[in-house]
Order: structure tokens, then sequence, then C-alpha cells
């Protein structure tokens, strides 16, 4: 065929994934889009949400305060005989940190309402301990220099609150 020309182009190797891989091929030089390119996978902020909670559940098992020798868990709140705040406040804080993790992994019809209610009763728990701290002796002695005597897992329970409130409502 005289007059038309021919024209050959070298096409790249298509490049072999594994099967389910996230890297596509777009026969262009950056020939991976993936994780490199913004399709990575972010952090979810029900994720968030997730570990506040369930930093304020180990922080609860973890010793709160340090009062002399005695350095008491959030289950050293929990006293059936003597029924009062301090027993109402421990038993909120586990139970409302617990009911939001656990609504994390649940597919209810109102997950956000009720997450919410479990984040506040957990954080409402925590003044209503405080408030409770004046029914007993040993209480009111850690409660006299309250921050001197404040240990890990208080603040562990303490930044679960915040991370679990930041999850929340940064949540879509």
């Amino acid at each position: 065929m005289k007059g038309i020309a021919t024209r050959t182009t070298i096409q790249p190797q298509r490049p072999v994934f594994p099967i389910g891989s996230d890297l596509r091929y777009t026969g262009r030089t950056n020939w991976f889009k993936g994780a490199m390119y913004g399709k990575e996978k972010k952090m979810s902020t029900g994720m968030l949400y997730l570990i506040g909670m369930a930093l304020v559940v180990v922080g609860f098992f973890l010793p709160m305060f340090k009062a002399g020798p005695i350095e008491p868990n959030g289950l050293a709140f929990l006293n059936f005989d003597n029924f009062g705040f301090v027993t109402i406040g421990g038993l909120l804080i586990l139970v409302g940190a617990a009911a939001g993790v656990i609504l994390n992994f649940l597919n209810v019809k109102n997950k956000k309402l009720l997450q919410l209610v479990a984040l506040v009763a957990s954080i409402a728990a925590g003044v209503i301990l405080v408030i409770g701290f004046n029914d007993n002796t040993l209480y009111k002695v850690i409660a006299k220099g309250f921050l001197k005597h404040v240990y890990i897992g208080f603040y562990v329970v303490l930044a679960g609150w915040v991370v679990g409130l930041v999850g929340y409502l940064t949540g879509k």
C-alpha cells in the first residue's frame, strides 16, 4: 500500500498483581495507583470512637488512684454491700464504655444516638463518682489532694473519654 504510512507504537507490558490487590494499572508511568496516590484506607471516625471507649474499659481495670500502699482500680469502687453514689458511678463508667464498644459492632437503627448515650453515661458516671467521694473516709482522703493521688488508670479513662468524644463529634 503505497502512500499510507503505518505507525506502530510500543505499549508497556501490563504488570501482574495478586487477585484482590488494590493496585491498578493506568497505562501511565505512575502505573500503581493505590496506597501512594490517595486511595489509602483512612481511619474512620467510628474507629476513633471505638478506641476511645476501649481505652475507658481498659483504664477502668488499671489502678486509678494511689493512697499510700493502696492502688485501687475501678473494681474497688463497686461495693454492693454499701450501695451508693460511688458504686453507681463505677458501674456506669464500665457499663457505658462496654456498651459503646459493643454498639460499634452492631447495626441498629439509632446507632449514633445510642453511642452518644453510652458516652454521656460514662462521662456523667465519672462526675457522679467524684461527687460520691464524700461518702467514704478513704475516698475523702483521695479527694483532698485529688491530682496528687491520680494514677495511670485515671489518665487512660480521661484520654478514652476525649478520644471517644472526638470520634463521635467528627463522625459522619
